[in-house]
């Protein structure tokens, strides 16, 4: 009796001492920047020198609406959602974030990522710009198993909490697992999009609804997501996602 509760106190002690080295290497790798190993201030993984050089996108200079720049509004044709704001151009050192996310799990992308949008969309947009509710783009419940998380509605959580707006993430749902749509052009996308996803009819839907997003492309999965929301009532739908594809 003595030895077990010997062994169960040195297991305890084990225990604790492995999560205080496991949490101090976390804050640790947290508080230096992912891109110049300096320590960090304002956000996790970003020093504030790294922030200032980020190459992201001036929403003022296109009235709070990215579909105002008209090499961007040509490179989305039919289009059924009435603004677009991103974060920055869908280059380093976003890119490679995302794909980090996306597919290597790394989840403490999503709170910077979103952190930083946040601010950013702070100063760039006024409080009437801003959306009544969040919605993040859905995946395909066989898609969900596999990767066991949705990379849009990890930070899409986190940046409405930011903003103080409400967020739900079981209003759309893709009924659909359609292929992925890397490659595909435009007009590929939207037929493989075609009757791909619904709404919830129980739930009561504002007028400003936001869509978010990691990248927008072709706009297809958000325009799709955009004609749904419209044929339940919402009036104003805004994507807004941390990259854009920049057209040529």
């Amino acid at each position: 009796m003595e030895i077990n509760q010997k062994n169960k106190f040195c297991f305890r002690r084990l225990y604790r001492a492995v999560k205080y080295c496991v949490q101090q290497n976390i804050r640790e790798l947290l508080s230096r920047c992912d891109m110049c190993q300096q320590p960090c201030q304002r956000y996790t993984m970003l020093c504030n020198t790294c922030h200032a050089d980020l190459n992201t996108l001036q929403l003022k200079q296109y009235q709070s609406n990215l579909l105002n720049h008209p090499l961007i509004r040509r490179n989305l044709p039919q289009i059924h959602f009435d603004k677009l704001v991103s974060l920055a151009p869908y280059a380093p050192p976003f890119s490679l974030w995302i794909g980090q996310l996306k597919y290597q799990g790394r989840f403490e992308v999503s709170t910077l990522l979103a952190d930083v949008f946040s601010d950013h969309l702070k100063q760039q947009l006024s409080i009437e710009d801003m959306p009544e509710l969040l919605l993040p783009v859905p995946i395909h419940s066989r898609r969900l198993r596999s990767r066991l998380y949705n990379q849009s509605a990890l930070f899409g959580k986190r940046l409405a909490k930011r903003l103080t707006i409400e967020y739900r993430d079981n209003v759309l749902n893709k009924r659909v697992n359609n292929k992925q749509q890397v490659g595909q052009t435009g007009a590929q996308r939207r037929r493989n999009l075609k009757s791909t996803f619904s709404v919830d009819t129980k739930c009561a839907l504002p007028k400003h609804v936001g869509l978010i997003d990691d990248v927008v492309t072709t706009g297809a999965t958000a325009s799709e997501l955009a004609r749904e929301l419209k044929k339940h009532g919402v009036q104003t739908v805004t994507v807004l996602s941390i990259c854009l594809t920049m057209p040529s």
